[in-house]
């Protein structure tokens, strides 16, 4: 009987919940990419925002590391979202981390006006992710195909995986 308790109480920890979203987290390129009801980017980036949101609203930050950075290595290694393409991910991984990062903090501390937070948060994460590739397409290391994925794509996934969040929580 004690063995299956314990089983139980294990479920209802933070850590599974954490490994199991993070895990998530990772898979969702890679399970995501081959969907072709919607853009690749749209369906995948608006799992990732909500996935974000949920973290920021039920673990501490430490805690949540790993959903703020895994989805943007299972983009890079999935290598289908971006195809051919994939491999300049590498030099937009580390502004895709900070702009997660601001997204969850924005979450974590202004949840009393959700639509303010949605959109603040929203346009912050889009800001720091778009000037960060525009530099990078102005001095010649990325294409312009990036441009508008990691500009209104990320605005509207983060709005709407955002949103989905704080409808569903309540």
């Amino acid at each position: 009987m004690e063995y299956t308790s314990n089983y139980s109480n294990l479920f209802k920890t933070d850590l599974f919940r954490i490994t199991l979203l993070s895990l998530f987290a990772f898979l969702v390129p890679i399970l995501f990419s081959q969907i072709t009801l919607f853009p690749n980017q749209l369906l995948i980036g608006t799992i990732v925002n909500a996935i974000l949101a949920y973290s920021a609203l039920r673990f501490n930050t430490w805690k949540s590391l790993p959903i703020i950075l895994l989805p943007s290595i299972g983009t890079l290694v999935s290598g289908i979202v971006f195809g051919q393409f994939s491999f300049f991910l590498l030099y937009l991984i580390p502004s895709i981390w900070l702009g997660n990062y601001i997204l969850f903090l924005f979450i974590k501390r202004y949840t009393n006006n959700k639509m303010f937070t949605t959109t603040i948060a929203s346009i912050v994460k889009t800001g720091i992710i778009f000037g960060f590739t525009l530099i990078l397409y102005f001095i010649g290391i990325i294409p312009s195909m990036f441009l508008i994925p990691m500009s209104i794509i990320q605005l509207v996934t983060s709005i709407i995986g955002t949103s989905l969040t704080f409808v569903f929580l309540k």
